[in-house]
């Protein structure tokens, strides 16, 4: 009941991932009177179009502390992985510690970028408390990966964002960050049936597990998955 018309869901430049075109046919396959229309929002401000009323649902990174919003149902979980130009210090490594990128530089986001979203995806300090420095003040994720790759900065992402699969770049696993989710948000005082229903297939798939390696890259290469 009250499943019909439309639901706008927005999505940003790094969670455009194969979880929402999952999430997507499954949803109309549950709801042929629904249709789901997807609305790329701002990386940078990616909450404002859902208090305007502009969309819907967010996909995006469950990392929220706004009170006017509520995270939903995860679609995807992703390996944490730090992005470095192939000739940088640590490139040569298999893997790295939250505690390396002391003596390392990062990308400073926007203003309008959620700090506890940012806090989540890259630490402001080491766990033994010493600052990662915050000093390249950024436009885009584009400008983001340009900087890595030029050696200016290093980052850590999901494993799975296509912005920063580029041939001068190199991955490596965070061997002490969990995961982090891909999933819904809305703002809760504009809740709806649709909205539930959407939420309602989300639990009803598994979210995929994204590593890295990813497993199209040979059982011999494939990390365990977290349990």
């Amino acid at each position: 009941a009250g499943v019909a018309g439309s639901l706008r869901v927005g999505f940003t430049s790094t969670s455009d991932v194969p979880a929402l075109g999952r999430l997507v046919a499954a949803f109309q396959a549950r709801h042929p009177d629904c249709q789901m229309v997807l609305h790329e929002v701002d990386t940078w401000n990616p909450y404002r179009p859902l208090r305007l009323g502009d969309i819907d649902v967010l996909v995006n990174w469950l990392a929220v502390d706004e009170p006017d919003l509520s995270a939903g149902p995860a679609i995807s979980l992703h390996d944490r992985v730090l992005v470095v130009a192939r000739s940088h210090r640590l490139a040569s490594r298999s893997s790295v510690l939250i505690e390396d990128l002391a003596a390392e530089q990062v990308a400073q986001p926007p203003p309008s970028y959620p700090a506890a979203l940012y806090d989540a995806i890259l630490p402001p300090h080491t766990p033994s408390g010493r600052p990662i420095a915050r000093t390249q003040a950024i436009r885009s994720i584009s400008e983001t990966a340009a900087h890595v790759a030029h050696g200016r900065t290093v980052h850590i992402t999901a494993a799975g964002v296509p912005v920063f699969s580029r041939e001068d770049v190199t991955f490596l696993p965070v061997q002490d960050l969990t995961p982090i989710p891909l999933g819904l948000i809305w703002k809760t005082s504009h809740h709806s049936a649709k909205i539930r229903a959407l939420a309602d297939t989300a639990r009803a798939l598994k979210p995929l597990r994204v590593t890295y390696p990813p497993a199209s890259a040979g059982t011999g290469r494939a990390r365990r998955a977290r349990r």
